[in-house]
């Protein structure tokens, strides 16, 4: 009797208990229905990421063979890791390949990425890329690279550097420095990069403005070399360019990835030497490598301006958050710094540099 009085207790505690359950249930669903009608105390309407959350982006480079690109990849992982929220990069490199790299985004667009960031190989090829994210409702970014500013489609950002400062500043650092040192000719031989790259033609935009800009004290270009980033081509026909052209006294490259090529020709006609020594060709160059900075300090390279790949790898960890969250965000072009013998040893510079 007692087994059977204890059993019906433990029964009308257990119906008890699910009616209890019951209303917290009905509770918890009907604080829901208000939360989606209007805000509440306890619950953010917001759509922006949390903390908690991971954002990712779909990383397309054009290629992976340049230290330039290397860095971007390795400084945008590593902040993205310590930024709140985190953000993870699935990275794919074209190799150099248009119609691999425009497969390589739709690629990433089914992988559902969050943000897309792409580097690209050919201008003239981001209207298909940038159309392809947008229809699938993907916030775009094009970086380092820039993109068609006459195609029908724009991403919803552009990070890079401004290239066109940079062949100006660094070339107009030299010009600066030769009129000190009482030159009264100014005789520029460019070395550029390829006509594909925008921002190889952008840099040599800025040299042209710093040439009309000195045209008064003697500037002028003597030849422009187009190398298509090729530094046995350079290494080829620098020699043959500086002998034709006894008159040149100074040389703007593109990179200080053609910087070697340059330095085994100028060797092989005699004319590698350093700042202060007769016969000296003063060197603008640009990127600052870590080849550049050595010969700036030897006393070779008088003024290199500086890919700021630490600042822009920032930014654009920076404005994937952003975009991921929905909102809008402003083009940014990098200024990187021109880097002498009087300012290359200097503390806050030297933060800058990536090679």
């Amino acid at each position: 009797m007692k087994k059977r009085i204890i059993a019906l207790l433990m029964t009308g505690i257990m119906v008890i208990s699910m009616a209890a359950c019951g209303s917290s249930e009905n509770n918890s669903q009907e604080g829901s229905q208000s939360a989606e009608g209007e805000s509440t105390e306890t619950e953010d309407s917001s759509e922006e990421k949390s903390s908690d959350d991971t954002i990712t982006v779909g990383m397309s480079f054009n290629a992976l063979m340049n230290d330039v690109f290397v860095k971007t990849d390795e400084y945008t992982k590593q902040f993205g890791s310590e930024s709140t929220p985190k953000v993870e990069f699935i990275v794919t490199s074209a190799d150099n390949d248009v119609s691999k790299q425009i497969s390589d985004v739709k690629d990433l667009i089914s992988q559902n990425v969050d943000v897309m960031c792409i580097c690209p190989e050919d201008v003239a090829a981001t209207d298909t890329m940038i159309k392809d994210c947008q229809d699938a409702g993907i916030p775009v970014m094009i970086q380092n690279r820039p993109y068609n500013p006459d195609g029908e489609y724009k991403p919803d950002t552009f990070v890079g550097v401004d290239a066109e400062d940079q062949g100006y500043a660094s070339v107009k650092s030299v010009f600066d420095q030769m009129i000190e040192a009482g030159e009264t000719e100014l005789n520029l031989v460019v070395c550029s990069g390829s006509t594909s790259d925008q921002n190889s033609v952008d840099r040599v935009n800025g040299v042209k403005r710093a040439v009309e800009e000195y045209a008064d004290k003697g500037a002028k270009i003597v030849t422009d070399l187009d190398t298509d980033w090729d530094p046995d081509w350079l290494e080829a026909n620098l020699p043959s360019t500086m002998r034709a052209n006894p008159d040149a006294n100074c040389i703007y490259i593109a990179s200080d990835f053609l910087l070697p090529a340059a330095k085994a020709a100028l060797q092989s006609t005699n004319q590698w030497i350093k700042n202060g020594e007769e016969g000296h060709i003063w060197f603008a160059a640009t990127d600052v490598y870590q080849e550049g900075l050595d010969a700036i300090g030897e006393g070779y390279v008088d003024a290199d301006s500086l890919m700021d790949i630490v600042t822009m790898s920032q930014t654009i960890v920076d404005q994937c958050i952003a975009l991921a969250n929905g909102e809008k965000v402003e083009e940014v072009s990098v200024k990187g710094p021109v880097y002498t013998r009087e300012n290359y040893q200097d503390e806050e510079l030297t933060k800058l540099l990536w090679s």
